[in-house]
């Protein structure tokens, strides 16, 4: 049996963004006679080895980032010693796949591996740029600092990897900018599952709702600071809208009387996100900087309304005033009319969802995966 090995930085099962996409695929491969192999880091206390039904997880402890400046680069540095270890200890046959995300390649520079690639770092630095009246002279400094180091670890990963796997285009041609190394390539970065966003039951709750899914600990770059100003105008022009936020809660900065429609549940399964799509009147993404998010791609299966920033490479999914709506980054009032178009006009919203959830059926997970699979395959027999 052929071992497929995923080297990533965390992994945890039925939590949806990179982690759904590894464990969709491992599914699909179980399915085909792989053996599927998860490297990660340990989270916390938890098991270092898991055999789970679709594959075997192996956690290794890596110190938490706790020096500034290097922050996440730190993390990636061990773990990419522990990848390394293990592949000494146990070295994959010359039929077996690599597949490694982002920095996680660190620790498989030595052999062949595909790429998951995401965005170069002066891009994310650039694009955070937009808010940056948000932060101090102290953090911006240090950021500064951070992708320095963290573009030096990128362009060790690309230039070695094989073939690569990017979120959009747009994404494709700022590596190629950045880093060079034309290899084969496949877009976009991950399918999504039609069916299970289908069916969904609405929530037993009152009113009209936006939700947005973000975690807390990254407040700038998922936009939160955009949507915490659009929200008085949104909630004072609407009496009977809320906002319902899946995903780490955090303290909202606006004024007392709008945190009180402010719905935060906290982190959901991955397997019921579909109920709260169905319940949104209007899904919202505010990136400022990131790969396409894996929830646009459910929101869009789902056949949920749509509001996005104008994150790179989102125009290759979303059509404006076709798939969805498609706003400035950073710009609240951009933001402010796109809520108020989907929310004023629900024939057209709903028109524009089932566009999106047509749209999304050209990713179908199943179609999907097979395309990847046959991808790597020939990628890496040259």
């Amino acid at each position: 049996m052929r071992n497929f090995y995923f080297v990533v930085h965390n992994y945890t099962e039925n939590s949806g963004s990179y982690a759904g996409f590894v464990e969709e695929f491992a599914k699909f491969l179980s399915g085909k006679g792989f053996h599927p192999i998860i490297l990660c880091k340990r989270q916390d206390d938890g098991p270092t080895h898991e055999h789970l039904p679709y594959a075997e997880v192996f956690r290794f402890k890596v110190p938490k980032a706790r020096i500034p400046l290097l922050g996440m680069n730190l993390e990636y540095f061990f773990l990419s010693r522990r990848v390394k270890r293990y592949f000494e200890k146990h070295p994959p046959g010359p039929q077996d796949i690599i597949l490694a995300n982002s920095r996680a390649a660190l620790g498989v520079l030595d052999r062949k591996y595909v790429l998951r690639v995401g965005q170069p770092a002066r891009i994310f630095q650039r694009n955070m740029e937009i808010a940056k009246d948000e932060v101090s002279l102290i953090t911006r400094a240090a950021r500064s600092i951070h992708f320095i180091i963290q573009r030096r670890m990128e362009k060790k990963c690309v230039q070695h990897a094989k073939a690569f796997i990017f979120s959009s285009e747009k994404s494709r041609q700022y590596s190629l900018s950045e880093y060079g190394n034309p290899r084969p390539y496949l877009t976009p970065h991950n399918g999504v599952k039609h069916a299970s966003y289908r069916g969904g039951k609405r929530l037993p709750l009152k009113g009209r709702h936006l939700l947005f899914v973000s975690a807390g600990s990254e407040r700038v770059r998922k936009g939160v600071h955009t949507l915490e100003k659009a929200l008085p105008e949104i909630f004072s022009a609407y009496p009977d809208v809320k906002l319902l936020h899946v995903g780490e809660r955090f303290s909202w900065l606006v004024p007392e009387w709008c945190k009180e429609r402010i719905v935060s549940v906290g982190k959901v399964p991955w397997s019921m996100m579909k109920d709260y799509y169905v319940t949104a009147d209007v899904s919202i993404f505010c990136s400022l900087s990131e790969w396409i998010p894996n929830a646009l791609f459910e929101a869009m299966a789902a056949g949920a309304p749509i509001v996005t920033s104008d994150m790179d490479g989102v125009d290759e999914f979303v059509t404006h005033e076709v798939s969805g709506l498609i706003y400035r980054r950073g710009s609240a009032q951009g933001l402010v009319r796109g809520i108020r178009y989907v929310l004023d006009n629900g024939d057209a919203a709903r028109k524009m969802g089932r566009v999106a959830q047509s749209k999304a059926m050209e990713i179908d997970s199943p179609k999907y995966n097979a395309r990847l699979l046959e991808f790597i395959e020939r990628s890496m027999r040259t």
